[in-house]
C-alpha cells in the first residue's frame, strides 16, 4: 500500500497522542520502532481530556489519568528526536490554536 503511496507522489503520515488510556512508554517506544520504518510524516497531539467526551466519563471516574506536564514533555522529546533520527519529519507537536477553539479542557498536561 505505501509503494502505491509514494508511487503516487504521497506521502504517509501518522498521528501520535501520548497519554491515551493503555498506552505508557513501553508501547510508545514499541509504536515509534514501528512507524520509523512506514512513515514519512508524524505529528504528536498530547492527549487533552474535553468536557463532555467518553474520555472526560473515564477521567471523572477515576479510569484514566492524562500525562503530567513534565511526563509529556519527556515523551515529546523522546519521540522527537527517536522520529527525526530515524527520517521521519515530525511536522508538529500539540495543537494549532483553533483546534478545538471553544471545549472545555478538564485534564491535560499542566492541568
Amino acid at each position: 500500500i505505501l509503494e502505491g503511496f509514494r508511487a503516487a507522489g504521497l506521502e504517509a503520515g501518522v498521528v501520535l497522542a501520548p497519554g491515551l488510556p493503555g498506552t505508557d512508554a513501553e508501547v510508545l517506544r514499541s509504536a515509534a520502532a514501528r512507524i520509523a520504518g512506514l512513515a514519512d510524516t508524524a505529528r504528536m497531539h498530547p492527549v487533552l481530556v474535553r468536557a463532555g467526551s467518553t474520555l472526560c466519563r473515564w477521567y471523572e471516574d477515576g479510569l484514566c489519568r492524562p500525562l503530567p506536564l513534565d511526563d509529556t514533555v519527556a515523551v515529546c522529546r523522546w519521540l522527537l528526536d527517536f522520529l527525526e533520527g530515524a527520517g521521519v519529519r515530525v511536522v508538529r507537536v500539540g495543537m494549532q490554536p483553533h483546534e478545538g477553539a471553544g471545549a472545555v479542557v478538564v485534564g491535560g498536561p499542566g492541568l
